[in-house]
């Protein structure tokens, strides 16, 4: 591993109980040795895709040519129509961004000048450059083509979680068919977990009424944890809690759900945005609970730490509409509010809870790692990523022994739409300024976008808010 030696610099921070500062200037430091050992174990896909979403978040312009691309050519009604929006396209900005390789802008322009009996052929090679550039997001549809990636990442010590792509369409007919993609994915595709996103499995859940949904919920829960425990070896979920208004149900159908003994091996990651003022409150509810749990023999709970997998749809909804669970103010207050997040998590007891990193922010990593080490944890702390956008560090951190989890996305044979729904939310998410997408996703440390990451990193530890651990 280079001249990275991870395990000491955990047991030196343990030993020598370093102080907040002296902790925050050592995660810098192991930030960017992570960083520039991890790009060594870069695959060429892995860094296309990360080249492609850095440039996407740099250009507003380059954003709008995928947009348009995924929605006027992609799914226009006929070839031809899909050509003639091609070429328009192209017109408008002055040609093909450089999202995409020299070949993949060949591909663009041959489609758009193709004759009327080549246009489908030709704009289903634009589809394959889309694809192959945008590829690692997501797992291959074919069961044959996804068996062989999940043994690809087992042999790089990574365990995907599948989040079937199905229409964001609610009903019982679309939640029953979400129940079965879950099912299905951990009964027949070995070495892999699931993403449970509650809303879709009960729809219409209704936060006024939080105690019958929660049952509701509880019991599709307590089905897929069956199936997810069957043949003696837990699989992998990932439970998103959703927006801030569904947060207390879907809380407290975990605990319906997880209570029973016979669910106490169950390995359920239960997701925590910091950006939520009130996360705090949850965690300390989720750490009473489960201790009071792992007195009955239950393993520790899992609880994934994210900074904010739905914060322009609160962020939209509270300038609307107000907020019950207000949302961090800036990016400074909710890097500050993750930091003091995973500090909590750490530092609980850890019959209760294990913590779950869920950032792609290298100096996050270092910084969980280390906290961890002084904490006297053992081992190294769990990390949670989204497909492509981690898989290198996770190589990296897999190899010195971390449990590491892959978020990976599904789409239904023949619609991509899902697909590229999730491009576009993911680059909404991460490409605001000084973000992880637009400061070059941590691949250059000599960069002026690392540069501006490091900062932000030493600015969010201001005096540590006790409200945590009150």
């Amino acid at each position: 591993m280079g001249d990275i030696d991870i395990k000491a610099q955990l047991e030196e921070a343990k030993r020598r109980k370093w102080d907040d500062r002296t902790l925050t200037q050592r995660s810098a430091e192991l930030a960017q040795d992570l960083a520039d050992e991890a790009v060594r174990k870069l695959k060429g896909d892995e860094r296309t895709l990360l080249a492609a979403l850095g440039r996407m978040a740099a250009e507003e312009k380059h954003r709008e040519f995928v947009r348009v691309l995924t929605t006027n050519v992609f799914h226009a009604a006929t070839p031809a129509e899909q050509a003639d929006n091609l070429k328009k396209l192209l017109t408008a900005h002055g040609g093909v961004p450089p999202i995409f390789s020299t070949v993949g802008k060949l591909r663009f322009k041959a489609a758009a000048m193709a004759a009327a009996g080549m246009q489908q052929t030709a704009i289903a090679e634009v589809r394959r450059v889309f694809r192959s550039t945008f590829g690692e997001l997501t797992l291959p549809t074919q069961v044959e083509k996804l068996s062989k990636r999940v043994r690809e990442f087992a042999k790089d010590g990574l365990t995907p979680a599948i989040n079937p792509m199905v229409p964001e369409v609610f009903g019982p007919k679309t939640a029953e068919q979400y129940f079965r993609n879950l099912e299905a994915t951990l009964t027949k595709q070995e070495g892999v977990g699931v993403v449970i996103q509650p809303w879709r499995l009960v729809p219409h859940l209704d936060p006024y009424a939080p105690g019958h949904g929660a049952r509701l919920l509880a019991e599709k829960l307590k089905d897929l944890f069956r199936v997810s425990l069957k043949g003696g070896k837990s699989r992998p979920l990932v439970l998103e809690l959703g927006e801030s208004p569904l947060h207390p149900l879907t809380a407290e159908a975990v605990r319906l759900a997880l209570s029973p003994a016979e669910f106490h091996r169950a390995d359920v990651a239960v997701e925590l945005p910091a950006y939520l003022r009130n996360t705090p409150a949850l965690l300390r509810e989720f750490i009473e609970w489960a201790g009071a749990r792992a007195a009955k023999g239950a393993k520790p709970l899992k609880v994934l730490l994210v900074k904010g997998s739905h914060l322009e749809a609160e962020q939209e909804h509270s300038a609307r509409y107000g907020s019950a669970n207000a949302v961090c103010a800036n990016k400074a207050e909710t890097e500050a509010a993750y930091k003091q997040l995973v500090h909590a998590a750490i530092a609980a007891p850890a019959k209760a809870i294990t913590p779950v990193i869920g950032s792609h922010n290298t100096f996050d990593m270092a910084y969980a790692l280390l906290d961890w080490g002084r904490s006297g944890r053992e081992g190294l702390p769990p990390f949670c990523f989204l497909s492509g956008l981690a898989n290198h560090i996770g190589r990296l951190l897999a190899a010195e022994g971390a449990r590491i989890t892959l978020c990976a996305g599904v789409s239904p044979v023949g619609d991509d739409s899902g697909f590229e729904n999730h491009l576009f939310r993911l680059v909404s998410e991460l490409s605001r300024p000084d973000g992880f997408i637009a400061s070059g996703c941590a691949l250059d440390t000599a960069s002026l976008g690392w540069g501006r990451m490091r900062q932000h990193f030493l600015a969010a530890f201001s005096p540590r808010s006790e409200t945590l651990n009150e």
